[in-house]
């Protein structure tokens, strides 16, 4: 199937979905209705390599619309939480930035009706909302020190493994030891930040029915941070602001050493910057296939 054929498939899939009874559903009967939907539609022939297809169908295609909302048995429970395109637009970076900082003058309001977050000042009047209080420096001391005691960290390095030292000496420390360590810390760090707002969504009063949709804001405020300037030298583009292609090889050297040198740029960037990357869906496929081909 192409690219289009699929999409059309995934709205056929939304649209048996929105006419559920329920607003759960399990893998199972998720997988079973796949298959009487668009039964042209295999997902053992779109992720012909490792496992967990069906999951991973939900991830690309589905993210936002199902979440997972627990397991029975051994069975994922997926849970329909379309958000309105409309509020997801309003879900600005601001949001997660507040949440993450604990000196952000501003506190999350969330409506107990619907899925909806705004900022408050501290201490304003919320009226029956409910406000989500930011991040406290005791909580971010204890992520770091789960982090430290994670084993992701080089056994030779106590000031690394130091939960004491300060917060911006001990985030210099973790990128000298290059990208790998400093993108697990910032892989862990945010998952920590995710559950944290789960943990304080299931203690505030939230109806449960309503947490996988903000735990989706939440993850949404955070994709919507602002696109960073590029640093790139007026050298290194042409006349019309691109960035290096192909054609400029007569300056690089040869297409080997230009592949070189963008994969070694590649090798350094953040997670941040890799999701940013737009490659080619079909790439992505052939490469996960070699890896588990090895």
């Amino acid at each position: 199937m192409n690219p289009a054929e699929i999409q059309a498939s995934v709205e056929l899939i939304k649209a048996s979905l929105r006419n559920r009874p329920s607003q759960n559903i399990t893998g199972a009967l998720l997988g079973e209705l796949i298959r009487k939907t668009t039964p042209s539609l295999d997902l053992k022939v779109l992720y012909p390599t490792g496992q967990k297809a069906l999951s991973r169908f939900v991830k690309d295609y589905l993210d936002g619309f199902l979440t997972s909302a627990g397991h029975q048995g051994g069975d994922v429970v997926y849970s329909i939480n379309e958000i309105d395109p409309q509020c997801e637009e309003s879900v600005t970076y601001e949001i997660w930035r507040s949440f993450v900082r604990p000196n952000s003058p501003y506190r999350l309001k969330l409506s107990t009706d619907h899925p909806e977050i705004s900022l408050i000042r501290a201490g304003e009047n919320s009226d029956d909302s409910i406000v989500i209080p930011s991040v406290n420096p005791t909580e971010l001391a204890e992520i770091r020190r789960e982090f430290t005691e994670s084993g992701a960290l080089p056994s030779n390095s106590i000031a690394l493994h130091s939960a004491d030292s300060p917060y911006y000496d001990w985030t210099m420390l973790i990128r000298q030891q290059g990208h790998k360590t400093f993108n697990a810390w910032s892989s862990f760090r945010i998952q920590s930040l995710h559950q944290l707002f789960t943990n304080r969504l299931s203690s505030s009063g939230i109806p449960d029915d309503l947490i996988p949709a903000y735990s989706d804001l939440l993850k949404q405020s955070q994709r919507n941070a602002p696109k960073k300037e590029s640093n790139t030298p007026k050298s290194a583009v042409d006349g019309n602001n691109n960035p290096l292609t192909p054609s400029h090889l007569t300056n690089l050297g040869s297409e080997e050493d230009y592949r070189k040198i963008v994969s070694e740029a590649v090798n350094k960037m953040s997670i941040a910057e890799l999701r940013e990357l737009k490659i080619p869906t079909g790439l992505i496929m052939d490469a996960i296939s070699a890896i588990f081909q090895k």
